[in-house]
């Protein structure tokens, strides 16, 4: 181009170019790269960017990139545009702006799920969230979220976790109840009327399913063991529920040991254990037979004395006294004898000498002259009335 003119291209649309002369003339650079009026034969070449690069996970839309033009930015579906959205070519051949970058959509952490767990960590473009509840909760409320692409999750509302309800607590015949409520994990504690006692469980505890603990009680009348039977004595009563009581009592002779009345307590016992009829002591037996023995040391009614004789004796009669009722003795019939053992054993061609022949007692056997004594000269009687062995005479 000439030396005298200064062109400047500021676009592909004609601009004024000034040259400079002697004089000022005026030249315009048209569309197809001539001057008007033609001043050489030099051509404007317009001022051009390189094509822009698209971001990851986003788009660029434009097809030309000259000087002025405009490049607009998108990103897929999930993303954001994180700086402009639209770039121009400038004069000094780069692009105006920063390179803008997609940036993945997410949502906010999620509100805190109160008596429940929320499943999900990805709070991304389409990310899910999934919500259960503890035991004894249930669900009220969508059980899954989504992020959409405004940032925020749908359903918009949370759900929440409520208390699992139960049917109205069980009546029971002759009890009262104390309620704690109805949700989950509420008891309620049954209390049986007086003269009436549980059977069951006392507690019922509402469950994660809504229903109560099994099984049901019930209040059943309470009632006391039948009085037992008195050895020596007898019973008198009318029923054993609560409230009622038993009169004890002893034959003649015998004394009430423990308490003889007695009531049949809220608890199904008896306030009093059973009495026992115990004899009354009897005086030591002053009329027993002569040379027999006692070893008893203490005498009571009905006590049987069986009489034993001395050694050397034997028992003649009845061998029984017993201590009546009334606290006396019957008479006994027995008498101890002394143990005979009959005249001695007659031993040929001896004497025998010895008057008496009780137990103990002794006899002495000479042979007569001419004869020889083989074997004791003593026999004895025995207690079983009999002779020891005598000796012989050869």
């Amino acid at each position: 181009m000439m030396d005298s003119f200064k062109e400047e291209w500021y676009g592909h649309t004609a601009q004024t170019l000034h040259i400079y002369t002697n004089k000022q003339k005026n030249g315009s650079c048209t569309t197809d790269g001539n001057w008007l009026p033609p001043l050489s034969d030099d051509i404007c070449s317009p001022i051009s960017c390189e094509k822009p690069a698209a971001p990851n996970h986003g788009s660029v839309l434009g097809t030309r990139f000259l000087y002025q033009d405009t490049v607009l930015y998108q990103c897929d579906a999930g993303y954001e545009i994180e700086g402009p959205t639209e770039r121009v070519c400038e004069a000094n051949k780069s692009w105006s702006g920063v390179e803008p970058q997609c940036k993945r959509i997410s949502c906010n952490p999620p509100e805190p799920l109160e008596n429940g767990i929320i499943q999900g960590i990805n709070y991304f473009y389409e990310g899910e969230l999934h919500y259960s509840c503890n035991q004894g909760f249930e669900l009220l409320g969508p059980s899954r979220r989504i992020c959409h692409v405004d940032k925020l999750w749908r359903p918009s509302t949370p759900p929440t976790c409520v208390s699992v309800t139960c049917e109205p607590y069980p009546v029971i015949e002759n009890a009262i109840s104390v309620s704690r409520g109805n949700t989950y994990s509420s008891n309620i504690t049954y209390i049986c009327n007086p003269g009436y006692h549980l059977v069951g469980p006392e507690n019922m505890t509402c469950l994660a399913d809504g229903t109560w603990s099994q099984p049901l009680p019930s209040c059943k009348e309470t009632r006391c063991e039948t009085p037992s039977q008195l050895d020596n004595g007898y019973t008198e009563y009318d029923n054993v529920t609560v409230g009622s009581s038993v009169k004890y009592h002893c034959l003649d002779g015998y004394s009430l040991d423990g308490e003889h009345l007695a009531e049949c307590t809220g608890k199904g016992i008896w306030s009093y254990p059973t009495p026992v009829c115990k004899p009354n002591p009897c005086p030591v037996p002053f009329v027993i037979p002569e040379n027999s023995v006692v070893t008893e040391t203490e005498f009571y009614v009905g006590q049987k004395l069986y009489i034993k004789c001395r050694k050397g004796y034997r028992l003649v009669g009845q061998d029984v006294m017993t201590c009546d009722a009334n606290e006396t003795w019957t008479e006994a019939s027995a008498k101890c004898e002394k143990i005979s053992c009959g005249p001695p054993i007659h031993v040929p061609n001896a004497m025998v000498r010895g008057l008496f022949h009780h137990y103990g007692d002794m006899v002495t056997y000479s042979c007569y002259s001419g004869y020889m004594l083989e074997g004791s000269i003593r026999s004895v009687c025995l207690e079983n009335q009999t002779w020891t062995t005598p000796p012989s005479c050869k």
